[in-house]
């Protein structure tokens, strides 16, 4: 169902980028209650320096949020897989499983376009499985012929 789809048909380009010099308190006030996306890509002078996710702040206790950076608790970006927008949107899908990631950053060239998500992967599943089985708005059922 995914063969020959490729990454830009899901790619999610609304993003919020944060600065690896924020704390994790802040990123918690002013990105994770604020715009309730599940990653955020870490970035220093428009390039992609990591990936923070909620996941990242379990290493270190809340009691540390205030002191402690995004950069320190990030995956950074020489750790991270990467996709292209014209990569296989099925293979991208077995790399995320292969993985357990949820997310993925897309590059071009170097250049941080957004992320696929296996949400977005999902989504374009159901929406494809669910008019697959369904006739056509408007479409007439059509009667066999009896055969002679």
């Amino acid at each position: 169902m995914l063969e020959g789809t490729l990454i830009e048909r899901v790619l999610e380009r609304q993003v919020y980028p944060v600065r690896p010099e924020v704390t994790l308190s802040a990123l918690v006030s002013e990105y994770i209650l604020a715009y309730h996306q599940h990653c955020y890509p870490v970035m220093e002078g428009g390039a992609l320096v990591g990936l923070i996710t909620p996941a990242d702040l379990k290493k270190f206790p809340r009691t540390q949020w205030e002191e402690r950076t995004v950069s320190e608790a990030m995956t950074p970006r020489e750790r991270l897989h990467s996709v292209r927008t014209a990569d296989d949107l099925a293979k991208v899908a077995e790399q995320m499983a292969g993985a357990d990631v949820h997310q993925l950053p897309v590059m071009d060239g170097g250049r941080f376009l957004g992320f696929v998500t296996r949400a977005d992967i999902v989504r374009l599943v159901q929406v494809r499985g669910s008019w697959a089985c369904r006739r056509r708005p408007g479409a007439v059922k059509r009667r066999r012929r009896p055969s002679p």
